[in-house]
């Protein structure tokens, strides 16, 4: 007890690393196990005023090796997941824009045969000497596909070849 009094609490904390480094050392000639990153970190503010035999400086440098070894491993594993997360998105976003343009040209096909459906309607209309059907058809079918091919023709000539009246009054208001 008395001499516990005389040392300081420093030297205290230095005497229990060094304890604790050789039951390691124990542990390492027996089983090859390494000192932890923890069991380092508490060891590194000590480490310059401890007075370490070989056997424990051996130690204490394979263990950092072993410790900067797995940090290594940690970082390319991390940046291998991260590049490959990165090409997976690169991927799917390749994938859902080729998804995106055959929609987009699935929807046109189906509007310009809607556009041709209606063109017809126009000229069974015409047969059927519906000229104010047929002006709706064609307006319709140029709604749905502005460029296509018959509608814009026969609109044209439908609209040079008749006569359409105008609305005498304002627009009905529904409620």
């Amino acid at each position: 007890p008395r001499v516990r009094a005389r040392v300081s609490g420093e030297e205290l904390e230095r005497l229990e690393v060094h304890r604790v480094l050789q039951n390691h050392l124990g542990s390492f000639e027996a089983r090859g196990t390494l000192l932890g990153e923890a069991e380092l970190a508490y060891l590194a503010p000590h480490e310059a005023r401890l007075h370490l035999s070989p056997p424990l400086a051996a130690l204490v440098e394979r263990s950092r090796e072993a410790v900067k070894g797995r940090a290594t491993t940690r970082r390319r594993l991390l940046i291998s997941a991260a590049s490959t997360g990165a090409g997976v998105l690169l991927a799917l976003s390749g994938i859902a824009v080729d998804q995106a343009r055959r929609a987009d040209a699935a929807r046109t096909q189906a509007r310009s045969v809607q556009a041709s459906v209606m063109t017809h309607q126009a000229e069974v209309s015409l047969e059927a000497d519906r000229a104010a059907d047929a002006l709706a058809f064609l307006v319709r079918a140029l709604r749905l596909d502005r460029e296509h091919p018959v509608a814009g023709t026969r609109l044209g000539t439908l609209l040079t070849q008749h006569r359409f009246p105008l609305p005498a009054g304002q627009p009905l208001r529904h409620q």
